[in-house]
C-alpha cells in the first residue's frame, strides 16, 4: 500500500511538471507559432544573444482591455553595470505592428480594440542582450463595455449599439491612438416626430470629447466639442419625423490631456433624454428653419415664447403671408427687437406701426381688405413705372453702342478729314438719329483702304461704257503697271478693297 501511494505522488509530480513546463514554455518563436494563451502570468527564458524574439497570442473582444506587463532579469553573473532593457511589441491579426515599448528593465501597455481580433504579443532585449536571461509576463482584461452591456459601441453606422433612452454611467474609449483602437462610440436610438432628444457626455477624467448626432440620413444634425479638458458636452436634436438618429462619443486627441498607464482608457457617462414638443412649437421651428428631418435645438423657453409671439403678429397683422425670412426690413428689425424683450409695450408698439406702414391697421381688421386694394395698386404702379425706366435704359443703352460703333466707323475711314468732322458732328448732335444717318447715308461714302481712296480720286474720262467706274479702274491699272506692280498684286489689292469681281475681271 506504501509503495502505491509512493508511485502515485510520483505520477503526481511528474504531471504537474510538465503542466509548469508548458506554461512557461507556451510562447513560439514566430507570429505563425505563437501560442494562443489566456489572462494569467507566464514566464520564460531563453533571450541570449542570438536567440529569436518569443511570441504568444490571446483573442480580444470588443470592450475588453488587454493588460500586458513583462519584467526582464539578467543572468546570473551578469555585471551590475549592464542595464537590461527588452522591448514589447503587440500585432494585430494582419500581423503588423501596432505597439511597441522599450527602454526599461520592466514595460507595460494597453489597448482596447474596436473589434474581436487575435493579437500577438513579442518579446524581446534591446541593448546587451545577451545577459537577459529570463521574463516574467502578466496577461490580463479589463471589462470595459459601453452602455452596460457585454460588448463595446460599434464604430461605423453600421455596427452602431441599440440603446433606449436613460443614463449609462460607464463607457469607455481607448488611450491608445493606433489604428483599430476604440476611439469612437456610435450608439443609435429610435426617436418619434415631434420628439427631442438631449444627450450629455460627462468625462471621467480631465480628457477631451466630442459628441455628434446624426439623423436617419447619416447625415449631421449636431456636434459640440468640449469647451476644455473634462467638461461636460450636451446637445439636442427635435426631430420633425419618425426614426432612427445615431449619437456618436469620439476620442480627441489633445496634447494637455492627463492620463496614464493606470486609467486603462478614457471613461465617460452618457444621459439619454427622449421627450415630446408640443405640436405648435414644432410648426413654428419647422416653418421657420425649413428641415424635413429635424433641427438642431439651442432654444431657451424665452427664444421660443419671442418665436411664437412673432408668428402669431404675423398671423393677425399679414394678410400678405410674409415669414421671418421675406418681411420688410422695418418690420423684420421690429420683431428682432420685440424677440429680446416680448412684454415690452414700446417695442410691440413698433412693430405694430412697422405693419400700418405696410398699408395695415394693426388694431382694426375691417379695412385690411383697403389695405390689400391700395397695396396692390402700388404695386401695379410701380410695375410699369419699372417697365419703362427699363425700356428707356435699353435706348440709352443702344444709342450709347451705336454711337461708339458710328465713331470708330468714321475714325477709322481714309477719308478727307473735312468728311470725318461733317460726320461727327451729325453723330454726336443728332444722338441716337444722328447715327442711324451714318449709317443709311454718310457710310456709302466712307472709304475703307488706300487702294479705294487712290481709285476714287482718279479723274473720270469720257467712255462709251455705261458704267464710269470701268474708266476709273482702268485709270489706276496703267498707272499701278507703270509703278512697277504685277497684275496679281493689283487684282489682289482691288478684290480686298471692295471692287466687284467682275468689274476686276473686266479691266485686266
Amino acid at each position: 500500500m506504501f509503495k502505491l501511494k509512493i508511485r502515485f505522488m510520483i505520477v503526481f509530480v511528474f504531471i504537474i511538471s510538465l503542466l509548469l513546463v508548458g506554461t512557461a514554455f507556451a510562447q513560439g518563436t514566430s507570429i505563425e507559432t505563437a501560442e494562443l494563451i489566456v489572462p494569467g502570468e507566464y514566464s520564460g527564458s531563453g533571450l541570449q544573444d542570438g536567440d529569436p524574439p518569443q511570441f504568444y497570442k490571446i483573442n480580444v473582444k470588443p470592450g475588453q482591455t488587454l493588460m500586458t506587463e513583462v519584467e526582464f532579469f539578467k543572468s546570473k553573473g551578469s555585471p551590475d553595470e549592464f542595464l537590461i532593457e527588452g522591448i514589447l511589441s503587440i500585432y494585430n491579426e494582419d500581423k503588423v505592428e501596432i505597439i511597441k515599448s522599450f527602454g526599461d528593465q520592466v514595460e507595460k501597455e494597453s489597448f482596447s480594440p474596436n473589434s474581436e481580433n487575435i493579437f500577438f504579443i513579442k518579446l524581446n532585449g534591446l541593448r546587451d542582450w545577451e545577459f537577459v536571461h529570463a521574463y516574467s509576463l502578466k496577461v490580463s482584461f479589463v471589462d470595459t463595455y459601453d452602455a452596460g452591456l457585454q460588448t463595446d459601441a460599434g464604430d461605423s453606422f453600421g455596427n452602431a449599439l441599440d440603446i433606449n433612452p436613460g443614463v449609462y454611467p460607464s463607457n469607455w474609449l481607448s488611450l491608445s491612438k493606433v489604428a483599430g483602437s476604440d476611439q469612437k462610440d456610435i450608439f443609435k436610438i429610435s426617436i418619434k416626430k415631434n420628439e427631442k432628444i438631449s444627450v450629455k457626455v460627462t468625462p471621467n477624467s480631465e480628457s477631451s470629447i466630442s459628441l455628434k448626432i446624426y439623423d436617419d440620413s447619416r447625415q449631421l444634425a449636431t456636434s459640440e466639442l468640449t469647451q476644455n479638458l473634462g467638461a461636460i458636452t450636451k446637445t439636442s436634436y427635435l426631430s420633425f419625423k419618425d426614426q432612427e438618429a445615431y449619437i456618436e462619443v469620439l476620442s480627441e486627441s489633445s496634447f494637455f490631456e492627463k492620463l496614464s498607464f493606470e486609467d486603462i482608457g478614457k471613461k465617460y457617462a452618457l444621459e439619454v433624454i427622449v421627450e415630446s414638443v408640443p405640436e405648435e412649437d414644432v410648426k413654428i421651428l419647422s416653418s421657420r428653419y425649413g428641415n424635413e428631418n429635424g433641427i438642431k435645438w439651442d432654444f431657451s423657453q424665452a427664444e421660443l415664447d419671442s418665436l411664437k409671439q412673432e408668428a402669431e403678429l404675423l398671423e393677425n397683422y399679414n394678410p400678405f403671408g410674409l415669414n421671418s425670412n421675406d418681411n420688410p426690413e422695418e418690420l423684420q428689425n421690429a420683431l428682432e427687437d420685440l424677440e429680446d424683450d416680448p412684454d415690452n409695450v414700446q417695442k410691440q408698439l413698433k412693430v405694430a406701426e412697422a405693419l400700418a406702414n405696410l398699408g395695415q391697421d394693426a388694431s382694426d381688421n375691417d379695412i385690411r381688405g383697403l389695405g390689400n386694394l391700395e397695396t396692390a395698386a402700388a404695386t401695379g404702379f410701380f410695375a410699369i413705372g419699372g417697365i419703362i425706366i427699363l425700356i428707356y435704359a435699353v435706348i440709352i443703352i443702344g444709342s450709347l453702342i451705336l454711337f461708339i460703333v458710328a465713331a470708330i466707323s468714321i475714325f477709322t475711314s481714309k477719308n478727307e478729314q473735312s468728311w470725318k468732322i461733317l460726320w461727327i458732328v451729325v453723330v454726336f448732335f443728332g444722338g441716337f438719329v444722328g447715327a442711324i444717318i451714318y449709317f443709311i447715308i454718310g457710310k456709302k461714302s466712307r472709304i475703307t483702304s488706300e487702294t479705294d481712296r487712290g481709285i476714287s480720286n482718279q479723274p473720270q474720262e469720257e467712255s462709251p461704257s455705261n458704267d464710269p467706274r470701268i474708266q476709273q479702274l482702268k485709270t489706276y491699272v496703267n498707272q499701278a503697271i507703270k509703278s512697277g506692280k504685277s497684275k496679281e498684286i493689283i487684282r489682289a489689292e482691288l478684290l480686298k478693297s471692295g471692287w466687284p469681281e467682275n468689274l476686276v475681271n473686266q479691266v485686266l
